[in-house]
């Protein structure tokens, strides 16, 4: 009895721990979620957000020169964003306009700084629902991922701070931005397949799982379309493998329904149903003026490619504590065990993706800390992390995770400072290069203590 007790109390000391940790993550999103128009990104959105609820329009003509991110159509400017969020995101600016009297100041040569660096409560209550909530509540599907395992409870904590403080989505779960929310929709789509096969593809519960992850999927893809989109299609091609082709339907339906309304707000905004990227003859503005094109750069793929995993905006520099997710996916796969097709699923889908941005955006994301175009697909490599704790570590492996994870955690705290910093670029043997985003942050940092 005596030990069933000292038991019991130590799985609530760490059901304690996780729950503090998930208490100061939301008091750190509640705290530091910014309420600026702080770069053209965010800008463009908003701007978007703003016609919407004032002109029942996409067209942003009276501020777009308050924004680079844009294109121009038919004699107007437009967000070169996806629609959808923006279109979701109105809802806040809907209550706080019409409600509250709210409105996005007037945007000139004279109120520039103003503009952009005003305190707005729409922006600070749109990014804490959208962005600093999904993230939130990613990390507790993880935390439910981690319990269908047979984990020991002293790794849960270490877990959940590895993903929720040692990757970018920290860094980034403050502003808003597509990334983050995508991803959060992924992993909690990737929870309901791990639930299907954990149930044995329970035919009572399937149809429902599978509908849940085709909304969720469909949802990603219209938000973060490159990355959704071949999520999506990895996942089709998942279950068509693993259950009956007529079960696919349930799976397929969300997204006709999604995809649908997507195609009708991207028609809309772009007059067709590709992304602003794919209308080159939107990138001239009505000076004949390059708009969108200035953002894409000629850097030679091979350097571009070293540049986004181990340079100037590494994925490994900027999160070494993925190396352990890459080998324990390593492992899935050489060892064949039962998660060695999930395994295989995620590195292709991140091969997909990597040749996606090195062919058609080559420019590393624009002005952002670190590569942010993969930050939806960060939670789901992450996730095979949890298999190396079902064996014990040895003292090598354990040091090597405790540096790698101070390593990220501190890249990614250094980022929350400032995750649009400036873009910067030298030039060398008659090269251009850009400056790694992390200098630049750093060197902001320093400018504002010194100041």
């Amino acid at each position: 009895m005596l030990k069933e007790y000292f038991i019991s109390l130590r799985e609530d000391k760490y059901k304690r721990h996780i729950a503090l940790a998930f208490f100061l993550f939301a008091l750190f999103l509640m705290l530091f979620t910014e309420p600026y128009l702080n770069t053209f990104n965010i800008v463009s959105r908003y701007l978007t957000i703003e016609s919407i609820v004032e002109n029942n329009s996409f067209i942003i003509d009276e501020k777009h020169e308050a924004s680079d991110d844009m294109i121009y159509r038919d004699g107007h400017y437009y967000s070169s964003k996806p629609p959808i969020l923006s279109v979701a995101a109105s809802s806040v600016y809907y209550v706080s306009h019409n409600f509250f009297g709210q409105d996005f100041p007037e945007f000139n040569e004279v109120n520039k700084l103003n503009y952009y660096f005003s305190l707005y409560p729409t922006v600070y209550v749109t990014s804490l629902i959208f962005v600093g909530f999904t993230f939130w509540l990613m990390l507790l599907y993880f935390y439910k991922a981690i319990k269908l395992f047979s984990i020991k409870k002293e790794y849960h904590l270490p877990l959940i701070l590895g993903l929720g403080l040692g990757t970018l989505f920290f860094s980034y779960a403050i502003t808003l931005n597509n990334h983050t929310i995508a991803g959060a929709l992924l992993f909690i789509a990737f929870y309901y397949l791990l639930l299907i096969k954990k149930e044995g593809y329970n035919p009572i519960k399937l149809n429902k799982y599978l509908s849940l992850v085709g909304l969720l999927v469909s949802l990603a893809a219209t938000i973060d379309v490159p990355v959704g989109l071949t999520f999506f299609a990895m996942f089709f091609i998942y279950f068509l493998n693993k259950i009956r082709f007529k079960k696919i339907f349930y799976y397929l339906w969300p997204a006709v329904i999604i995809f649908s309304v997507h195609s009708y707000f991207n028609y809309q905004a772009f007059g067709g149903l590709l992304p602003a990227q794919a209308y080159k003859q939107y990138w001239i503005g009505p000076d004949n003026e390059p708009i969108l094109s200035t953002y894409f750069t000629q850097t030679p793929w091979y350097m571009y490619i070293f540049n986004i995993f181990i340079g100037t905006h590494g994925f490994f520099v900027y999160t070494p504590l993925l190396f352990v997710s890459f080998y324990s996916i390593y492992k899935n796969i050489k060892e064949k065990t039962a998660f060695r097709w999930e395994a295989l699923m995620i590195l292709f889908a991140l091969l997909v993706i990597t040749v996606f941005y090195t062919i058609f955006a080559r420019d590393y994301g624009g002005s952002a800390y670190g590569f942010r175009w993969f930050i939806a697909i960060t939670p789901l490599i992450y996730f095979f992390t949890i298999f190396l704790c079902q064996e014990t570590w040895n003292k090598k492996l354990t040091l090597i995770v405790i540096v790698f994870f101070i390593w990220s955690a501190l890249v990614a705290i250094i980022g929350a400072y400032d995750p649009w910093p400036p873009g910067a670029i030298f030039e060398k043997f008659g090269q251009v290069f850009p400056i790694p985003p992390i200098i630049v942050v750093l060197h902001l940092i320093r400018s504002s203590i010194l100041f």
